[in-house]
């Protein structure tokens, strides 16, 4: 008879809505041999120079085998996983890289982005946040400069940005605060990426105990356990625990009033804003905007919806890859491609301009040299909020095919 411990398969065949990206020490405790029964995958490349680790957690793991604040290189994703599972998140995935010499922050580095990309171009679909990208936790007195957190922001969100899209992603990310001036510069750079930046606001004791945290984690769990995409999380209010120990002072009495966060006027609408009340035990969503340009007109169910359409007609168009581009293969293209937004139209999530109208699709061919190709154009509106949204597919022969946002 053998005696053993099982893996838990079906934590393996679970699908994962929400998935963290991090960076630990290369010398840090291999987080596969703490959670072998979580491992998806893990690659040691033969230089020895970085590593990847792809781990799917259930709510209720033990989580003190994760990075946290207590080392020398600080990360938020232990305090991170542990919001998320607070806010109800049954599974969700981590896939941390190993660099020599990077530290949890650098998650902009190319470097960085190549060892965990293979890994996470496998979540096709997921919200991704990145804990981290904000620079050094901020720890006591123990202040990183705001120029060297948003360089560490904007590094991410540019070298991420192109990933996330081409792959129907949707990355989140944290606002440092009392960004100033320098703030309004970085969301010019940090523009028509797909990413969502969240940031904490209130006062007094509430602010003082959870406003350290990962607030765009957070909110991408919160995002993650909507029924629909189409639902929005604005106007919620959540319960959250934990955060740090703060002794309740009587500001008060003596005359002093608690400093209040909130953000610049010029990025209200083109963030997510999360208001921690004075309790420090619940949190209210006010806005949730996103990077997409034009800045504060795609909100987040708005820009998850857009990128579940773009993904449905990329699925339908690799179809058409290994077959000759003909008048008759054209008309079968325009065909699939309908038929792929089929469903969402039953449920009046796409439709044309007008109630009852459908989705325009038009195929045919393009007689280039050397080999002619299919080109499509679909036209529809995202019917919640009347966005239109309009896309050209060209399928090259024996190619995988090109999708064009006009």
């Amino acid at each position: 008879m053998r005696v053993g411990v099982a893996r838990p398969q079906a934590i393996r065949r679970q699908r994962p809505k929400l998935a963290l990206a991090a960076v630990c020490p290369v010398d840090a405790p291999w987080l596969c041999e703490r959670y072998p029964g979580f491992k998806i995958k893990n690659t040691r490349f033969p230089s020895g120079d970085g590593a990847v680790e792809h781990l799917r957690l259930p709510r209720g793991a033990d989580l003190s085998g994760l990075p946290g604040l207590d080392g020398s290189q600080p990360s938020l994703l232990r305090d991170s996983v542990r919001l998320a599972f607070n806010a109800n998140v049954d599974v969700l995935d981590i896939v941390v890289a190993r660099s020599r010499g990077k530290l949890p922050w650098d998650l902009g580095s190319p470097e960085i982005r190549q060892l965990l990309q293979p890994f996470l171009s496998e979540l096709s679909g997921l919200v991704i946040a990145f804990p981290d990208a904000v620079g050094r936790p901020q720890l006591g007195t123990l202040e990183t400069p705001v120029p060297e957190r948003l360089m560490s922001l904007v590094s991410t969100v540019v070298e991420w940005g192109p990933f996330l899209r081409e792959h129907y992603q949707v990355g989140f990310a944290d606002l440092p605060p009392d960004g100033g001036s320098d703030l309004f510069d970085a969301l010019r750079v940090m523009r028509d990426n797909d990413f969502v930046l969240a940031g904490w606001e209130g006062e007094g004791a509430g602010l003082e105990r959870h406003g350290w945290r990962s607030a765009s984690t957070l909110l991408a769990a919160l995002v993650t356990r909507t029924a629909l995409p189409t639902q929005s999380v604005s106007g919620q209010r959540v319960s959250i625990a934990d955060g740090r120990r703060v002794a309740l002072g009587r500001h008060r009495e003596l005359g002093q009033i608690p400093e209040r966060r909130q953000p610049p006027e010029h990025i209200e609408h083109a963030a997510a804003r999360l208001v921690v009340r004075r309790t420090g035990t619940e949190v209210d969503v006010w806005t949730e905007g996103s990077l997409r340009a034009p800045a504060g007109a795609w909100s987040i169910p708005m820009l998850r919806t857009a990128k579940l359409v773009h993904q449905r007609l990329m699925i339908a168009a690799n179809q058409f890859v290994f077959r000759p581009a003909t008048p008759e293969t054209a008309l079968t293209l325009q065909n699939a491609l309908r038929l792929a937004l089929q469903d969402y139209e039953a449920r009046n999530i796409v439709g044309g301009e007008k109630e009852g109208e459908p989705s325009m699709v038009l195929a045919q061919v393009i007689p280039s040299r050397p080999t002619p190709m299919l080109s499509a154009n679909v036209t529809c509106f995202l019917r919640p909020w009347l966005k239109k949204v309009n896309v050209d597919i060209t399928v090259r022969p024996g190619e995988s095919p090109v999708m064009r946002v006009i």
